[in-house]
């Protein structure tokens, strides 16, 4: 061991063994310590690129289940659009397989998961408030599907009406831009302004509502919060330290973090709801139930086609971030190379 008498001077000398803590200032000594934490690092780096790879692939696994469930609506559709002898029992059994495919799209999207991480967004600007025809002749029956949400759907019932000025029992839960529907939810207008204490707001334009009638809110923007009544919001996933580093003087980001960012697959996000489709009909609660003519199959059909399409895109983004995660992986190896010739 080293004298007891230590000197300011930390440089190893003849009176210090290998075992004298002196040691780690050591040119070789340090150097073994560099290469031990560029190890470290390069290990974690390792480390980040294969949970990347895992939360890629589980993703993708319910984009195909999702891919699959469309497909399966799809073929419903068709089947009873180029059959010539198709009876109202066939209509009510592809509705029923509609509907049970469309609720177990938005279960797969509310419990997808990594590690306890979501992994799927239901997360988009509504359309309109509602619209399906169905919704006029159901009544409060077409909208409970949604009220059992109170988040998604807020029912008020209206004190006083004053040309575009609602007077309603309370404000609460509702923001500009909400979409103001009648208790049958074919009329509806957009909420201008709001007077909390006055529980008053503006809208847009009257749609014949009167004093006593009850009204639905719907908010202008669908989030997974409210879908799935949920206390945060979901959020893309960050991966910091997935390869060597550098910070560009042009935008100041750095190359080594990863975004990844949540497919918007849900029921909603797919346009197959009042809310987002572009037929304005809802599989959700009514499946294949306002099939008429031929027009409207072919409105559902183009329905089911955009839906198809923006899981395909979806898919597709998994691929890239797998060959993402695979140019990492060779500036890893080219980085340790480079290491190796100094």
């Amino acid at each position: 061991m080293c004298n007891k008498q230590h000197s300011h001077n930390l440089t190893p000398n003849e009176y210090c063994t290998n075992s004298c803590l002196c040691n780690t200032f050591d040119g070789k000594k340090s150097k073994e310590l560099k290469e031990l934490f560029d190890i470290n690092i390069e290990g974690k780096w390792i480390k980040n690129i294969k949970y990347l790879k895992k939360i890629i692939n589980q993703t993708e696994k319910y984009l195909v289940m999702i891919y699959e469930l469309l497909i399966a609506c799809y073929d419903q559709i068709t089947k009873i659009s180029t059959s010539t002898s198709i009876t109202d029992c066939d209509f009510l059994i592809a509705s029923m397989y509609v509907k049970q495919y469309i609720n177990e799209i938005r279960l797969i999207v509310g419990g997808a998961q990594c590690n306890g991480i979501s992994l799927l967004q239901d997360t988009v600007s509504v359309e309109r408030g509602f619209k399906d025809v169905n919704f006029a002749a159901d009544g409060e029956e077409g909208i409970a599907a949604y009220i059992s949400n109170s988040k998604l759907v807020i029912k008020k019932t209206i004190v006083n009406v004053n040309n575009l000025e609602i007077t309603v029992d309370n404000v609460t839960g509702i923001e500009v831009g909400s979409y103001v529907i009648k208790e049958n939810g074919t009329s509806y207008a957009i909420i201008e302004s709001i007077d909390s204490n006055n529980n008053k707001f503006i809208l847009a334009s009257n749609s014949e509502i009167n004093t006593g009638d009850d009204i639905y809110i719907t908010p202008p923007i669908l989030t997974d919060k409210l879908i799935y009544d949920e206390i945060i919001e979901r959020d893309n996933i960050t991966i910091k330290n997935i390869g060597p580093g550098c910070i560009s003087k042009n935008n100041n980001c750095r190359f080594n973090i990863f975004i990844f960012d949540l497919p918007k697959v849900g029921i909603h996000s797919l346009g197959l709801t009042s809310f987002t489709s572009a037929s304005g009909f809802d599989y959700y609660i009514n499946g294949l139930e306002n099939i008429t003519d031929n027009i409207n199959i072919d409105t559902f059909i183009s329905d089911f086609n955009n839906a198809i399409k923006i899981i395909g895109v979806e898919i597709n983004k998994m691929t890239a971030y797998r060959n993402i995660c695979s140019l990492k992986e060779k500036q890893i190896k080219i980085h340790k190379d480079v290491k190796k010739m100094h």
